[in-house]
């Protein structure tokens, strides 16, 4: 039998089981044969309350399991005529409940308080906790119900709160979650709520919100992790990129799981990166774009925060990759501001890339609010450069190039190319293959002449500075070419797509 204690139970069975006791006589007698009697009474009343709880818990908990609508139907029976005989309510009506048979999605939409009566799932085993679960909670706070003076109204920070006893709040475990239309009271409750939930691996949300628009509060220590591995959190364009990237990294900042990157990095740093993510998001933001935001382990004490921008349902997306770690120089490498941010990546993907091209691209690098960018990458004094990423664009790459190069040392690349902290990289498929790369060195800019060569599987290119760029050739279906294949295919790109359009102004 597993150990339960009077105060797992319910409080309505506790009330019925009170009722049912009159104790009131012998509260108030000193006899010690009546004191003998309350304390035999008192042993029985925890033996009727313990094995209460062993008998209901399964029954509230483990035998909920809507296989079919009979056995809903017959619990509601059940639970109506104790309702009915005794008087009071033994549990909330059950005829809400969100009914799917053979589900293991949860959707729940309605007060907080009453979350836990809506749980409808085959995989709630009443000795391990809820796992494998996928939960939506949906319009859990309604604006006008909330209160000023407390969290009333507002998502709670803790899955405790309307939790009967019967399910400790350690036992949930939940590997997706959605949150649809919530509002929590500060950005702590929301990190708070998804801290405590084990074995989470997704959180999606849409339209969350704080209604106090403050930034979660620093710990004075390194967070413990409460609930095991990083979770990837996705948020849906709101119409607002600032808000929705705020609820994104407001999600791992301080979380243990990920490594707690705000209080590695400490206030200044992390808001330097927070200021280089904004800087791109209003480029790669509009009401069909996600933001997706996880922690990714590159070893036991370097971190990556890889932040992704895309179409909703669509597999590629922008990319920004932040790596940290201990800064070398630190004292204590696990104090607060001791960590480093070691490298920035930029990745642009596709049709998106921010160049004008002669397909008539509709997007411009000033676009990508460049300044704020540059002054954010420069004050983090990565000890590695700043790369950036072109793919599947040939028109992108070849308009970056001509902007390098029009520029001359002193437009928006000039800064971070002049503290040698600019690399650029291309990927490039310009036959429709699945896998072409190609990689630039970025050198000082020249005045070499411009030139092309073709040697069978690549192509060099220098545009006033020293360009390599290597494309591999490959057919259709992803096999390598041979070399003669490859310099007739490579020769006729090149006649195609470069000639004439790197001199052009």
């Amino acid at each position: 039998m597993v150990s339960v204690t009077a105060a797992d139970i319910p409080v309505e069975l506790h009330r019925k089981i009170l009722t049912s006791l009159d104790l009131t006589a012998l509260l108030e007698s000193h006899d010690e044969s009546v004191l003998k009697t309350q304390r035999h009474q008192l042993i029985q009343l925890a033996t009727v309350c313990r094995h209460w709880a062993y008998v209901c818990r399964p029954l509230i908990f483990d035998s909920v399991v809507f296989d079919s609508r009979q056995k809903v139907d017959r619990l509601v029976r059940l639970l109506d005529s104790e309702s009915t005989s005794s008087g009071s309510t033994l549990q909330p009506s059950f005829r809400q409940l969100y009914f799917s048979p053979g589900t293991d999605l949860v959707n729940f939409t309605g007060t907080w308080s009453g979350f836990w009566v809506g749980l409808t799932s085959q995989k709630l085993p009443y000795l391990r906790g809820i796992r494998d679960l996928n939960c939506i909670l949906s319009a859990t706070v309604s604006p006008s119900a909330a209160s000023p003076q407390s969290n009333e109204g507002y998502a709670p920070r803790s899955w405790s709160v309307g939790l009967p006893r019967t399910l400790p709040p350690a036992l949930i475990r939940m590997s997706e979650l959605y949150l649809r239309l919530s509002t929590f009271r500060h950005a702590d409750d929301f990190l708070s709520l998804l801290e405590s939930t084990g074995s989470l691996q997704r959180v999606t949300c849409t339209g969350v919100t704080f209604a106090e628009p403050t930034a979660a509060t620093a710990p004075q220590r390194m967070p413990r992790a409460r609930g095991g591995a990083p979770y990837t959190v996705y948020v849906f364009a709101g119409g607002d990129a600032d808000a929705d990237l705020h609820v994104a990294l407001t999600a791992v900042q301080y979380s243990a799981r990920h490594g707690a990157p705000a209080f590695c990095l400490g206030e200044t740093k992390w808001g330097l990166v927070c200021s280089l993510l904004r800087s791109l998001a209003s480029f790669f933001w509009d009401h069909n774009h996600s933001v997706r935001v996880r922690v990714v382990a590159l070893s036991e004490r370097v971190r990556a925060l890889d932040a992704g921008f895309s179409l909703v349902g669509s597999s590629s997306s922008h990319g920004v990759r932040v790596v940290w770690g201990p800064d070398a120089d630190a004292l204590d490498p696990l104090a607060r501001g001791a960590g480093r941010v070691l490298g920035v990546q930029l990745s642009f993907f596709g049709e998106s890339a921010p160049v004008d091209g002669p397909t008539g691209l509709p997007f411009t690098i000033t676009t990508l609010a460049w300044a704020e960018f540059e002054a954010a990458a420069l004050a983090l004094d990565t000890p590695s450069s700043v790369g950036i990423t072109v793919m599947r664009n040939p028109q992108a790459y070849i308009e970056l190039l001509k902007i390098i190069a029009r520029d001359a040392g002193h437009g928006p690349l000039s800064r971070l190319h002049e503290r040698g902290k600019l690399n650029l990289v291309f990927d490039i498929s310009p036959y429709g293959t699945s896998f072409s790369p190609a990689s630039i060195s970025f050198g000082e800019l020249s005045t070499a002449p411009e030139r092309y060569a073709v040697d069978g599987v690549a192509i060099m290119l220098s545009v006033q500075g020293r360009f390599e760029v290597w494309l591999c050739g490959y057919d259709g279906e992803g096999k390598r070419l041979n070399d003669e294949e490859a310099g007739e295919r490579l020769q006729a790109y090149a006649q195609k797509e470069l000639s004439g359009k790197l001199t052009s102004n």
